[in-house]
């Protein structure tokens, strides 16, 4: 038996075409992004998920122990100052998160 297409069965079958379509672009726009988060993992559409999960969870793991700091480690904590140019990079961010968009002066 040959199967027919109905007017509804190819209204589906255009809405999946266009729903990929959409995915693929969607993909694409974030793909710098993903380069720059995932480095040497990201490899487009071929990236290894695997390696992403194995990663992640590495990385849970390392931040879930409690490693004690060794002890020059934290006297460099303790004897170290902050860069004075971080000052101005704070006072920077915080009046622009606490300034109202609408305030032109």
């Amino acid at each position: 038996m040959i199967p027919y297409l109905t007017v509804s069965r190819a209204r589906e079958v255009i809405a999946r075409i266009q729903a990929y379509r959409r995915a693929i672009t969607d993909f694409e726009q974030y793909a710098g992004d993903d380069r720059v988060l995932l480095g040497d993992l990201y490899a487009g559409p071929a990236t290894d998920t695997m390696r992403v999960r194995q990663a992640l969870d590495w990385t849970s793991s390392v931040r879930q122990d409690d490693w004690p700091l060794p002890s020059e480690a934290g006297a460099a904590v303790l004897e170290s100052r902050p860069d004075p140019d971080l000052s101005h990079v704070h006072d920077t961010w915080r009046d622009a998160l606490w300034t109202p968009r609408w305030n032109t002066t």
